[in-house]
């Protein structure tokens, strides 16, 4: 598909569509449902987050993560703060279809773009500070920014430091 004007755009989130972005230089439309107004806005705000600071900011340092955490074939991993999932999208990259991935936020348009940009990861609306899954689910937990974004003091293990 090629490039949308901005009168194209603005038809398109009038009839309930949403942008996202399928692969590098290139535009999609997928229907979800807008009908609530703050639903809307926040994926709108999130999708431009997603257009303008992923590739800005965030991006480059998904690869950088992925290494530190030393992502591999079956681990099981979860992505906390994961925004529109450029971590969790890198590291399921590297665990492939024997390992699982999990990203959670506590932005439901952060949750719905991520989930449009990668429907095989399992995406949750949730904090750190109350994890959705059972405990010891996860061989690894990754984030880029939700430590400096805790209002708690979490109990991280000491095991593997």
């Amino acid at each position: 598909m090629g490039c949308r004007s901005d009168a194209q755009t603005r038809a398109a989130h009038r009839r309930g569509l949403v942008l996202r972005k399928s692969s590098p230089g290139t535009e999609a439309w997928r229907h979800t449902s807008m009908a609530d107004p703050t639903r809307r806005a926040q994926i709108e705000a999130a999708s431009v987050y997603d257009a303008l600071f992923v590739p800005a900011v965030f991006g480059q340092w998904a690869s950088k993560l992925a290494d530190a955490a030393r992502a591999r074939p079956g681990q099981r991993v979860l992505d906390v703060a994961c925004g529109t999932g450029i971590l969790a999208r890198e590291v399921a990259s590297r665990i492939g279809s024997t390992g699982f991935i999990a990203g959670i936020d506590a932005s439901p348009g952060m949750v719905a773009v991520a989930r449009q940009l990668a429907p095989a990861i399992e995406w949750r609306e949730g904090v750190a500070e109350a994890i959705p899954f059972p405990d010891q689910s996860f061989d690894t937990v990754v984030s880029q920014l939700s430590l400096r974004k805790s209002h708690r003091r979490l109990r991280i293990p000491a095991q593997g430091f």
